[in-house]
């Protein structure tokens, strides 16, 4: 889509593919509170822990109620040796999110009588344990007092536990794809929170940019956290308000690369709807609606990095990823084959194709700033639940968790990296690792030296690497990047709190091979166990897209829309070599950035990772067995 109606006024031009309805709709909103239920007993606290018998299905059971679990064993006679047996199971009140009586209506009764006391479990699949399911344990009692009892205990020790949210402002995107958002919410989400009790101020939007509008006016001390439904440009809309309030809050109004930004202490909950959710699907490793309303209810919470994403170092906007070649013309392609204002998983595959089809390079003068870890991508472990790497918290002075990055230019700390060696002129192998083939020529000397600067280790704090050359597809990213689509992440081994982000860079190369890359997302295989793919562990990175006489593209005046629009058009001329490599013989000589899902002018963007900045209602990802899964890369 074009340009976020909440992006700064600063920020960089846009291609306006779609223009929305600029008259201004009224928001919607109302408060959705839970039900009240019927009055719990006595309120006087109770001592723990609780005993007492019950049935569960169709034996008896002895229950015991403790401030961290409920347990039952089965009641059993003795046996000859004189011992009572026992067998029963216990459950965490951690997975435990609601508790009711359950009733039996009787003609003429409006209550009924009680059945038992049910206890709503939070429960991982069987199949994928990233996705949670409902159990349901019975407590099975006809004793009206004794129900009433047992259900105020539970309850308490439910409101008891400190990370569950009371409260939540919850922001419904109303006016994208007929209302799916509305209707899955009202249909998976609004049950949950009602069983839990949790309090939901409700806000159905009608136009893009209300979110963002209402979060700078929106008073949190009454709030445990904010929820979004939606697609990503909701998500995106969300967290740059958010971190955008947070910065006003704390006097930063007048952010550049060099600014220390100040953690956001709401919580962030997501319900994804669509196909798209890179946030949600890589923080809890599914796209499940009903586990994001779970994680929410449970608490379960996660820290996540964040860029800062600025232009001629002016901010532009917060984000997760940069996209340019590939990911930038796939979106642009598919823009245009929008229905009901969002991207089918048709119009995805029509646009994948398309360019792989029009495949071609694109020239760029990338540089990068190396994480201070000298490990090598490929023996990184994956970010799991528990991962000891993003447990480092986030300072709350706004200092980050790592260091801070130096300024550019070769004067003050720029290594740069020609364009000599096998390598396609990156200085590097495959996964960040020095090239052994790479040299640098020293001006004024015939002399061959090793180019230094092509390993973190050896890297000083604050020094650049520099390189220029012709590229197929550019990726700077924070996150995974899971989605339906993609279940395994264009980039795996991207942690979600580490302060680091992954570049990955894909020179010029046959198209067949390019289509095996793609072709791995769908399989267990190193999709980067390429020669002409690097990847490079960084904590900023700045992108220049360049034309072929290495001029860059700094703006889009009426002549350049003009020509990009004839880009669109897809008139541009393609011819392949014996091998299969692909020669641009048209003048249109730029990709379109692809900025978490938004299409933005090809002019030079520097992208800068702070640490834990946010924290999500999520569990992160549980490790599952490997399977086999269908990718729509190919």
């Amino acid at each position: 889509m074009a340009k976020a109606a909440w992006t700064s006024n600063r920020a960089v031009p846009t291609m306006a593919l779609k223009d929305f309805p600029s008259s201004q709709k009224r928001k919607v909103a109302f408060r959705l509170d839970h039900q009240e239920e019927e009055q719990l007993g006595p309120t006087t606290p109770l001592k723990l822990p609780l005993r007492g018998i019950f049935d569960i299905g169709s034996k008896h059971y002895d229950v015991t109620l403790e401030k961290d679990r409920i347990s039952w064993s089965l009641i059993q006679p003795a046996r000859h040796d004189g011992q009572i047996g026992s067998r029963g199971a216990s459950v965490s009140m951690h997975d435990v999110y609601a508790v009711k009586i359950k009733r039996v209506q009787k003609p003429g009764k409006n209550r009924g009588y009680p059945k038992g006391v049910t206890l709503s479990v939070a429960t991982p699949c069987k199949k994928d344990p990233n996705i949670l399911t409902e159990d349901c344990v019975t407590l099975r009692s006809t004793n009206e007092e004794n129900c009433q009892t047992w259900c105020s205990a539970i309850d308490s020790v439910l409101k008891g536990i400190p990370e569950r949210p009371r409260r939540l402002r919850v922001f419904v995107n109303g006016w994208l794809n007929d209302g799916a958002a509305t209707r899955v919410f009202y249909s998976k989400v609004v049950p949950v929170f009602q069983a839990a009790g949790t309090r939901l101020d409700v806000i159905v939007t009608t136009r893009e940019g209300s979110a963002h509008q209402i979060l700078q006016t929106v008073d949190f001390d009454s709030y445990d956290g904010v929820v979004c439904v939606g697609g990503e440009d909701t998500v995106n809309e969300v967290v740059h308000g958010l971190l955008e309030r947070t910065q006003v809050d704390s006097d930063l109004v007048d952010i550049d690369p060099d600014t220390k930004l100040i953690k956001c202490d709401i919580p962030l909950g997501i319900v994804p709807v669509g196909m798209f959710n890179t946030v949600a699907h890589s923080s809890q490793g599914t796209s499940d609606a009903f586990t994001a309303a779970l994680n929410i209810v449970l608490g379960h919470r996660h820290p996540l990095d964040v860029s800062a994403i600025f232009h001629n170092r002016a901010f532009i906007r917060f984000g997760f990823s940069l996209m340019y070649g590939f990911g930038g013309d796939c979106l642009r392609r598919a823009e245009r084959r929008r229905t009901k204002g969002v991207v089918g998983s048709r119009a995805a595959e029509y646009a994948t194709v398309r360019s792989v089809f029009k495949l071609r390079p694109y020239r760029c003068s990338v540089e990068y700033l190396p994480s201070e870890s000298s490990l090598v991508i490929t023996d990184r472990l994956p970010c799991r639940t528990g991962c000891a790497t993003c447990k480092t918290e986030h300072p709350k002075d706004g200092t980050q968790g790592v260091d801070t990055p130096g300024e550019p230019g070769a004067k003050d700390g720029t290594s740069e990296v020609p364009e000599v060696g096998g390598d396609g002129g990156t200085g590097h192998g495959r996964n960040g690792r020095a090239n052994g083939k790479c040299v640098r020529v020293v001006e004024g000397s015939n002399e061959e030296q090793p180019d230094r600067g092509t390993t973190d280790s050896h890297l000083p704090d604050g020094e650049w690497i520099s390189l220029t050359g012709n590229f197929l597809s550019i990726s700077a990213m924070t996150l995974p990047n899971l989605c339906s689509w993609c279940p395994r992440g264009l980039s795996p081994l991207t942690h979600l709190a580490d302060g680091r982000l992954d570049l990955v860079l894909v020179r010029d190369t046959a198209r067949g091979e390019f289509v095996q890359h793609l072709r791995r997302h769908a399989t267990t295989k190193d999709q980067f166990d390429f020669p002409f793919i690097s990847v490079h562990c960084a904590r900023a990175v700045r992108i220049l897209p360049l034309g072929w006489d290495d001029k860059p593209c700094t703006s889009l005046t009426e002549d350049s829309q003009s020509d990009v629009g004839d880009f669109n058009s897809e008139e541009a001329s393609l011819k392949t070599d014996i091998g299969g490599a692909v020669t641009a013989t048209t003048k249109k000589e730029f990709s379109m950035w692809n900025v978490d899902m938004e299409l933005m002018a090809p002019v030079a963007m520097e992208m800068r990772v702070h640490k834990q900045l946010m924290t999500l209602f999520a569990s992160g990802i549980q490790e599952a067995e490997p399977a086999h899964v269908s990718c729509g890369c190919l």
